[in-house]
């Protein structure tokens, strides 16, 4: 019987993802998620470890806050800023999460021409209702977003 009910949530899981999979990516739709997404760039051209870890609801330590800091500081050695930040959402797995496709361009030190960037995000409500970002995304989540 426990194959059976196993049988049947799968198939109901692969059904809500194919309904899900129809739904068109939306523009700039989330304000929420779109101030997230600035203040992520932001973090990272002010090299500010402690927001960037609030960002993604890390707790911060000694010895990441220093790598990190160290990789932000080897960045803007050559990047001088992120412009025209788009984000394109499509709902997640559960209520208030989702999957966001970010466009911009990153202003280069000593470069006149912006250069295109693209990346992909997990977004989700943390416990306090906040909007954080997923640092590993993995398991159902991970193959949903394969599946995009």
């Amino acid at each position: 019987m426990d194959r059976v009910k196993q049988a049947l949530e799968r198939r109901r899981r692969n059904q809500i993802i194919i309904s899900i999979l129809q739904i068109e990516l939306q523009k700039d739709a989330i304000p929420q998620v779109n101030l997230l997404i600035s203040d992520y760039f932001q973090a990272k051209v002010d090299q500010d470890v402690e927001k960037l870890f609030a960002l993604f609801g890390k707790a911060v330590d000694e010895e990441s806050l220093k790598e990190r800091k160290e990789e932000l500081q080897n960045e803007a050695v050559y990047i001088q800023d992120y412009e025209d930040i788009t984000c394109y959402t499509k709902p997640g797995l559960t209520e208030d999460s989702y999957v966001v496709y970010v466009t911009y361009d990153v202003k280069f030190k000593r470069v006149e021409t912006a250069a295109p960037g693209l990346m992909w995000c997990y977004v989700l409500k943390d416990e306090n209702g906040s909007f954080m970002i997923r640092e590993h995304v993995i398991g159902e989540e991970a193959d949903y977003v394969a599946k995009q």
